[in-house]
């Protein structure tokens, strides 16, 4: 089934994880930002929900990068995706991964 990845979790699922965590950050915050440090699918999928995308995709061809930053805000009650950025990229910087 390809909605559903190998180690067994839906992408729905993953998405709900995930809007849930998000409201729970923002509810708790009065102003400024909320950093929330996730891997690769858990924010690709998030992306794709957003977007109006389907979850199910290609793993070869996220936008997604190691060191990258997705940005997200609430207009209402939506999730709206306001920026992408690959700082160690744009800095000239190697990523060698997790130290």
């Amino acid at each position: 089934d390809p909605s559903i990845p190998s180690w067994g979790e839906p992408y729905l699922e993953i998405v709900q994880r995930m809007d849930a965590a998000m409201r729970d950050a923002w509810g708790q915050e009065d102003g400024g930002d909320v950093v929330i440090v996730s891997h690769q699918l858990p924010i690709w999928v998030t992306h794709l929900a957003v977007a109006g995308e389907p979850l199910r995709h290609d793993p070869r061809k996220r936008r997604c990068a190691l060191s990258s930053v997705t940005s997200f805000e609430r207009h209402g009650d939506e999730w709206v995706e306001v920026g992408y950025t690959e700082p160690a990229a744009t800095a000239g910087s190697v990523d060698v991964g997790a130290v």
